[in-house]
């Protein structure tokens, strides 16, 4: 769930449903990670006369719109709210697909070797997308990293050799 500090209330939230993944390491220390999803769904939040707060969907399932009331409660409390419809939806989902293998939504591959090499391979199944210029450009922005998170320079110094920075 991506939060707007300034209101203090969810702007979007994306949901990967009955979500599996498996971590693999062979002997030559490669390793393998498998990401897969039975379904994807995504939301964004937007506030309608400033008592009302409309979660309107916009990956996967399109049609369903909820609405939470946000005049005087407590913030937390609307998002416990939302997060036990979140709950709600996602129980119907596993109902839906229990006992069934069907087919994944969203499959992701990724093969990396000692050397640091890696191969990514993604496979979404068809998805119904609504697409928000704006709301795709905050998550953006959301996941951006902060730069003083970033690893710091490696000096790697082998006998004979002056010190190189990577």
């Amino acid at each position: 769930m991506a939060y707007d500090k300034k209101q203090e209330l969810p702007f979007a939230t994306i949901n990967l449903h009955l979500m599996k993944m498996i971590i693999a390491r062979d002997p030559r220390r490669n390793m393998t990670i498998q990401i897969t999803s039975s379904q994807v769904n995504g939301s964004y939040f937007e506030i309608q006369d400033e008592f009302v707060l409309i979660e309107r969907k916009m990956l996967g399932t399109l049609d369903n719109i909820n609405k939470f009331s946000i005049k005087d409660i407590p913030r937390e409390q609307v998002v416990e709210e939302i997060l036990t419809s979140t709950n709600n939806f996602a129980r119907t989902i596993a109902e839906t697909h229990q006992g069934s293998r069907g087919k994944e939504q969203l499959n992701v591959n990724i093969q990396m070797t000692p050397s640091r090499d890696k191969v990514i391979r993604i496979a979404l199944d068809e998805l119904k997308i609504y697409l928000i210029t704006g709301i795709y450009l905050q998550l953006v922005e959301f996941v951006r990293m902060d730069p003083s998170v970033y690893p710091a320079p490696v000096e790697v110094i082998q006998p004979g050799q002056s010190n190189q920075k990577f």
